[in-house]
């Protein structure tokens, strides 16, 4: 529960709102800044994610079955397969292709649907305190965090600055119910996280606009 909730506040929408909200609002400069924080985020998220889940013995037997499932994990997988096609430059042939295509665009209506049939079961819970704690840290602490490490580490170009405490600031990916989901933890608390998030965000994410530009 504890991995939910830190997944929620650190993992930003930075696949669908990030790039394309960074480069409309400080210009083309920005897209390389936005593209290294997406891969940066992905690895280090996809990576650390399934570590963090890992249940079992404490000592070396928890170490390798977190690193099993680090190695196994289906984005771990996704990822490698990816990179070994677009160095390749292999092709899927089209009776492939096109279910997998079919598969790809419906992969985030389905996963939308899903967390609105998640809510509507869960009315009510009582997670309150919880919901408040990870939407401040996502909205608030996390664009201030990345503030203060470019203030600790500086020397960095003020394009690159701004694009990441953008990118910070940014309400939770939908990801973040995605896996929970699969895992069948803390489901409700991601589902809410991603929607309220997205609500208050209207407001916060303006502001933090306002403040870097």
């Amino acid at each position: 529960h504890a991995a939910v909730f830190g997944l929620a506040a650190s993992y930003s929408n930075i696949g669908y709102m990030g790039p394309a909200l960074t480069v409309a609002v400080l210009g083309p400069a920005a897209g390389a800044p936005a593209a290294f924080v997406f891969c940066a985020d992905v690895l280090l998220i996809f990576t650390i994610w399934p570590a963090m889940i890992g249940e079992g013995r404490r000592g070396f037997a928890r170490l390798t079955q977190s690193l099993r499932k680090v190695v196994t994990h289906p984005f771990i997988l996704a990822t490698l397969a990816a990179l070994v096609f677009a160095r390749t430059g292999w092709v899927l042939p089209t009776f492939l292709d096109t279910p997998l295509t079919g598969f790809q665009n419906a992969a985030a209506p389905a996963a939308l649907f899903s967390l609105g049939l998640t809510l509507a079961r869960n009315r009510g819970g009582a997670m309150g305190a919880r919901l408040g704690a990870c939407l401040g840290v996502k909205l608030i602490l996390h664009p201030l965090a990345v503030a203060l490490a470019f203030t600790v580490f500086s020397g960095f170009d003020p394009i690159w600055v701004a694009t990441a405490i953008i990118m910070g600031a940014l309400p939770p990916a939908a990801n973040v119910y995605v896996m929970a989901r699969a895992e069948g933890i803390s489901v409700p608390l991601s589902a809410r996280t991603v929607l309220y998030g997205t609500a208050f965000s209207a407001i916060s994410l303006p502001l933090v606009i306002l403040l870097v530009g």
